[in-house]
């Protein structure tokens, strides 16, 4: 299978992303607008559907990776590819970018995710939970 980064700047593409978020389960962002993703999307694509991404929110000195989510139909060397893909090319636009550090929330169920980053280099900064809240 042949898969290919890129920003997220389709109309189709908000609709896929929040599909593999799950975010519809959380009661009140079933309203979010997606029609819009202000170029802060990298997603990973198979030529056909979106089948990873990360929300890239470039900072100075520190940036933010965070939201990043695969399709849990790939296989598991498929998903391994796909999330050394969306690492790889977070840390290339980051540093693009001028960012000094990146700084990610791993979710408690993720640990194969932390053991990934923290083989590239990645240290435990603290833990606590991430909440979210709408705005509208």
């Amino acid at each position: 299978m042949t898969y290919a980064t890129r920003i997220a700047d389709r109309p189709m593409d908000g609709a896929a992303i929040r599909t593999l978020l799950e975010v519809d389960r959380v009661d009140g962002l079933d309203a979010l607008d997606w029609s819009d993703l202000g170029g802060q999307w990298l997603v990973v694509d198979d030529g056909q559907q979106i089948v990873g991404c990360v929300q890239l929110l470039p900072g100075k000195p520190i940036a933010r990776a965070e939201n990043l989510a695969v399709d849990a139909a790939l296989s598991r060397r498929q998903r391994a590819r796909v999330v050394s893909m969306l690492i790889r090319a977070t840390i290339m636009l980051l540093r693009r970018a001028g960012c000094g550090a990146i700084i990610s929330t791993v979710p408690d169920d993720l640990d194969s995710y932390q053991a990934v980053l923290e083989r590239r280099g990645a240290v435990s900064l603290y833990s606590g939970q991430t909440l979210i809240k709408r705005l509208v």
